[in-house]
């Protein structure tokens, strides 16, 4: 899973989510969304911007979380053999 910490850029920056909506020319309810964490799918033109504002790199703002589902689990010898 990719998680966007830009909630927690803004507060290392003690900027607001209206300050960067204002900054960036990104509606206010795209940042709310984004820093809520509510939203599957981030466009390049919009991280572009928001890394342009808040001077950072794409990388500072996402993380990688590997999904329990996604780790493959060894797989056990069974009785029989």
């Amino acid at each position: 899973m990719i998680k966007l910490q830009l909630s927690e850029i803004l507060e290392k920056q003690d900027k607001t989510m209206y300050w960067l909506a204002k900054q960036s020319s990104i509606r206010y309810a795209t940042i709310f969304n984004l820093c809520k964490r509510d939203t599957y799918k981030l466009s390049l033109d919009t991280l572009d911007k928001i890394c342009k504002v808040l001077a950072c790199q794409p990388g500072d703002l996402l993380i990688y979380l590997p999904d329990d589902k996604q780790i493959s689990k060894p797989k056990t010898k069974s009785k029989k053999e």
